[in-house]
């Protein structure tokens, strides 16, 4: 058995590899990337980020920026070595539970291929977080089971030291303290209800233990992070549930959703009708089988659906009233699922060693046992369909228009070398909108390089392009000077400076102002637009000069021009940057 759970193991990790290869950072990776890069204080690891404490996340990318910034192999690495950590971990707490048994092996396949763990697997952000929850999950569990069945103190520390790390990485392992409180309550103990919590006195130390540790969290939780909550409906309750347990969840477990709507920086579960109706019948079929056949299986239902509820609660109060009943077909939200559902299956259906309340089979059994073969084909169908639903979410990120973007500016930048570049907003295909103000190209910029320089005034100014292409800068006029009077040079400026005239007044957004003019010698002059004054050097000959002005102003003065020095201005033109235009 378990050389065939190591065999299925390492075909996941080899597509798993798949997957991670072709990817990119993408939004709050490229903010966290930048963050990282830029800072070097601690004080950085417990800053809340929209409504995450997350220091365990903020040192992953410090160290992926310390290997490089804006490099992608780090985050390969990390994502297959934490995709292997997390499955053998899930491995190891099933033979803990319950042996080597070839029971454990249809559970755990399903673990490693359905699709719900991909969008926090793709998303490199999310990985940072769920990941170590998964690995929590199962090293917490088998070495809370090990403490129960009386293998010493040892392992009570263990799993106070497996929480402790899973809460410095993400605040959602709170709920596996519940887990362990039911575990206890419902496994290790045995009769009536209040025979069970009577017998449970015998576990108090190790659950006050576990339960201060998660009362300690929520504190500092509280002190760094200010209340998250949203207002919700019973509307907007009911179609997150929907939305969330009743389709993305249900079809995400017999391998779904088997179609995805994708966006610029995500894919979500798009599950036909007829699919989530199949996954309705074939869920309830199966429960309703195991019930019938093996007594106290309702336990590990209860669990899962525990589980799955405090999902969907902290959901509904953290964002449900923002994002609404569409939040839920956002499978990064369920990434977890998977494992509490291996581990449920089996404590359903196999006995979970030295435990007094493990399920038992029914004797007589209330419907005929199905044959090895049914379980089997059922087991490979809903692995077969967590396969395709998941190279069908996969093959999109492949596409990273983020990664094409900042891999053509690097090129660019390291042919042209130092430049002086004019800033803007990023399209939305490199990062969200919903960054602002942090999806500007002067705040990524260094994620590249650090000869990109935003200067204020430049004699010779670029733009990046859409497809992230550097190139000259031009303007777009919406405001101009006319034609200078003397003849041959325009607008004529000496030391006792001039005023140009635009045609007129300059309103609106911050933009940028072209001056063309001819020097007859190196010098610098002071310009003036409204209450925007800038010293600036001039070279000798024809030239450019780049100015970043704000407004309320019609028109530009030259002064404190060097003795002897004629400057004549050609043209000026203010108006919002962009790639200059062949005349």
């Amino acid at each position: 058995m378990v050389v065939a759970a190591l065999g299925s193991l390492v075909v996941q990790l080899g597509f798993r590899t798949w997957a991670a290869w072709s990817g990119w950072y993408t939004t709050d990776d490229l903010g966290f990337l930048r963050e990282a890069h830029r800072t070097d204080q601690w004080s950085y690891l417990t800053e809340p980020y929209n409504g995450h404490l997350m220091p365990g996340g903020k040192l992953v990318f410090w160290a992926v920026d310390a290997a490089g910034s804006a490099q992608w192999w780090p985050a390969v690495v990390y994502l297959v070595l934490g995709q292997a950590v997390a499955a053998i971990a899930c491995l190891w707490m099933l033979v803990t539970l319950f042996g080597r048994t070839w029971a454990i092996l249809p559970p755990f396949l399903l673990y490693l291929f359905l699709s719900l763990t991909l969008p926090s697997y793709m998303w490199f952000v999310a990985a940072t977080q769920q990941l170590p929850l998964q690995i929590v999950l199962s090293l917490s569990v088998g070495a809370w089971v090990r403490y129960l069945r009386g293998d010493g103190r040892t392992w009570l520390v263990a799993t106070l030291v497996t929480l402790a790390a899973g809460l410095f990485v993400r605040e959602k392992a709170m709920l596996v303290l519940p887990v362990l409180a039911f575990i206890s309550l419902f496994y290790f103990t045995a009769g009536g209800l209040g025979e069970r919590v009577r017998r449970l006195r015998r576990q108090v130390l190790p659950l006050v233990l576990v339960a201060a540790l998660g009362l300690a969290y929520l504190v500092a939780y509280a002190a760094r992070v200010s209340g998250q909550s949203s207002s919700v409906t019973l509307r907007t309750a009911a179609d997150l549930a929907g939305s969330l347990l009743g389709s993305t969840l249900l079809t995400g477990i017999v391998g779904g959703p088997w179609r995805w709507k994708a966006s610029t920086t995500n894919s979500f579960a798009d599950a036909p009708e007829w699919a989530v109706g199949a996954a309705w019948l074939v869920v309830g079929l199966v429960t309703v089988y195991i019930l019938l056949r093996r007594k106290r299986s309702w336990q590990a239902f209860l669990l899962f659906g525990g589980y799955a509820g405090g999902t969907y609660l902290l959901l509904l109060t953290a964002r449900g009233g923002t994002f609404g009943g569409s939040l839920g077909t956002d499978a990064r939200y369920l990434s977890d699922i998977p494992i509490v559902l291996c581990l449920c299956l089996c404590l359903a259906t196999t006995e979970l060693r030295g435990a007094p309340g493990s399920s038992e089979p029914r004797r007589p059994a209330l419907v005929a046992r199905v044959p090895s073969w049914v379980v089997a084909g059922l087991t490979a169908a809903v692995v077969l369909g967590g396969i395709v639903s998941s190279v069908l979410y996969v093959r999109p990120w492949h596409d990273n228009e983020a990664r094409d973007f900042f891999t053509r500016l690097d090129e660019d930048l390291t042919a042209q070398g130092p430049v002086d570049l004019a800033d803007r907003v990023l399209p939305r295909t490199v990062i969200s909108p919903y960054m602002a103000p942090n999806n500007t190209l002067s705040f990524l910029a260094p994620l590249s390089t650090s000869d990109a320089h935003f200067p204020d005034s430049s004699s010779s100014l670029h733009v990046v392009g859409d497809d992230g292409s550097l190139q000259s800068a031009g303007i777009k006029p919406s405001l101009a000077s006319p034609p200078g009077k003397v003849p041959d040079c325009g607008w004529r400026v000496t030391s006792r400076g001039a005023t140009v005239p635009l045609s007129g007044r300059a309103d609106g957004d911050t933009s940028w102002m072209r001056i063309g003019y001819l020097a007859t010698a190196p010098s610098v002059v002071t310009v003036t637009a409204g209450d925007t004054t800038f010293e600036a050097s001039l070279r000798s000959g024809l030239n450019d000069l780049f100015l970043r002005v704000g407004t309320g102003f019609e028109t530009v003065s030259f002064s404190d021009l060097d003795p002897g020095v004629t400057l004549c201005v050609d043209s000026i033109k203010v108006g919002p940057v962009r790639p200059e235009v062949q005349e």
